[in-house]
């Protein structure tokens, strides 16, 4: 489920952001909205391009890699993590989302309970949505 997600506006002079391509900047702050609250995402790039950039003439893959290479995005088993997304979100905890790799990644935060357990509203997405 894809979710509204706000922009800082450092984001736009912060020294990693300014050195990826502009498609990778633009489909870095993309990602967001397809990301659980925690940050992940499936490790897809033919459905994130699909997602994100439908239009555009670009390689997903190496746009990640270049996320990769300057620490925006980390490679999991099966899925990307944006490692900052969280504190840079304001989360409203009654619409909380994780997905299945949140049980898997002990960087992930629940808003309340313990982890896997739903919350009132919390949603728990399935892997790649």
């Amino acid at each position: 489920m894809a979710k509204m997600r706000g922009i800082k506006p450092e984001t736009w002079t912060d020294s990693k952001f300014v050195q990826l391509s502009p498609l990778a900047r633009l489909l870095f702050v993309g990602m967001w909205n397809f990301c659980c609250d925690n940050g992940h995402i499936g490790d897809d790039p033919l459905e994130i391009k699909m997602r994100v950039l439908p239009a555009d003439d670009c390689d997903v893959s190496d746009l990640i890699d270049e996320m990769l290479k300057l620490g925006r995005a980390q490679r999991r088993d099966g899925y990307l993590r944006i490692p900052k997304l969280r504190g840079h979100q304001r989360v409203d905890q009654r619409y909380f989302t994780t997905c299945g790799w949140c049980l898997d990644d002990e960087e992930s935060e629940f808003p309340r309970g313990k982890p896997g357990e739903e919350t009132r509203r919390a949603r728990r997405v399935p892997h790649g949505h």
